[in-house]
C-alpha cells in the first residue's frame, strides 16, 4: 500500500529554525514552532572583531583569505544545527512525523544532517536559507518533498 509520508519541515539558518507542518486538505503550511538564538551569533562577532587572524594570499590573484581554526562564528553555528536537530526529534515525536525535510545554508545543512542522522528519518534535504521565506511560498521549494509517497 502506498500512503504519504508525514513530513515535518526545518528550515534554519544559523541562528533561526521554524518547524513547519504541511495540510493536505488546504495545502498550507504552518508553523509549529521556532528557535532564535541569534544573541549567540552577535555576541561570537562581536568577539571574533577583536582577534587578528592569519591572512594567506591567493595563488591565483591578488587576494587574501583569513586563516585559522578559531572562528567563533562557524563555532556557534554548528552549536546551533545541534540544539536544532534535539528539537526537530521532540517536535517529530510530539507530533507523529515520519520523515524531515530540513532546509539549511549549503555549509550547514551537512552539519544538521550528520545531527538528525539516526533521530528521526531524513526525507530530503535542500541548501538553501529559506528562513525568511513567508509560510505561502515554501510550496515552491519543496515540491518534490510535498508528492513524493513511500511504499508502507
Amino acid at each position: 500500500m502506498i500512503r504519504p509520508r508525514k513530513l515535518l519541515f526545518v528550515i534554519t539558518d544559523g541562528g533561526r529554525a521554524h518547524f513547519v507542518e504541511y495540510h493536505g486538505a488546504t495545502s498550507s503550511f504552518a508553523r509549529l514552532a521556532e528557535m532564535d538564538q541569534m544573541h549567540h551569533i552577535a555576541s561570537a562577532r562581536v568577539k571574533q572583531r577583536g582577534k587578528e587572524s592569519g591572512r594567506t594570499h591567493e595563488s591565483s590573484g591578488p587576494g587574501k583569505h583569513l586563516v585559522g581554526a578559531s572562528d567563533e562564528v562557524r563555532t556557534v553555528k554548528k552549536a546551533f544545527m545541534a540544539e536544532v536537530a534535539r528539537e526537530t526529534a521532540k517536535v517529530a515525536n510530539q507530533g507523529g512525523f515520519t520523515a524531515v525535510v530540513a532546509a539549511a545554508p549549503a555549509r550547514l545543512v551537512g552539519e544538521l544532517k550528520r545531527q538528525l542522522t539516526g533521530k528521526i528519518e531524513i526525507a530530503s534535504t535542500l541548501g538553501k536559507d529559506l528562513t525568511k521565506v513567508p509560510e505561502h511560498e515554501l510550496g515552491h521549494w519543496f515540491q518534490s518533498a510535498l508528492f513524493e509517497t513511500h511504499e508502507a
